[in-house]
């Protein structure tokens, strides 16, 4: 295979298991996505979002509120961890200003972020 040639093929990167899920990310050509597999179920669940080019956009998506996508990059017991830039936080909120009055108060406590901060780390419980 030449480098070229990997544009035909899916590459699975990244996996974290826990006793109920394995978590994964995929690349496929310019595609960036995140996997979710449930032991339980045998389903798995693909990240949509096929163009993006920055980590948080390809990540698992925020549906309880529509907040900024979360990418897991540690996994303890049911636990996800990760980060995300705080310039990513800033320009969100930039971008999104009108939605402030959706979110929960830890979430817009967040909307006075400098982009310079430290990053913000993320912590999801898996169901």
């Amino acid at each position: 295979m030449t480098y070229k040639d990997r544009k035909n093929y899916i590459f699975v990167k990244d996996i974290f298991e826990t006793d109920h899920h394995l978590l994964f990310n995929v690349n496929y050509g310019e595609f960036k996505r995140f996997g979710i597999y449930d032991k339980e179920l045998q389903k798995t669940v693909i990240s949509d979002s096929l163009f993006a080019n920055n980590y948080n956009e390809y990540g698992l998506k925020n549906d309880i509120d529509n907040f900024i996508s979360f990418y897991p990059k540690v996994v303890q017991g049911n636990y996800i961890l990760g980060l995300t830039s705080a310039e990513y936080i800033y320009n969100f909120f930039q971008k999104n200003y009108n939605k402030i009055n959706i979110f929960l108060k830890n979430i817009k406590n967040l909307k006075n972020i400098s982009h310079e901060e430290k990053p913000v780390v993320m912590i999801g419980k898996l169901k």
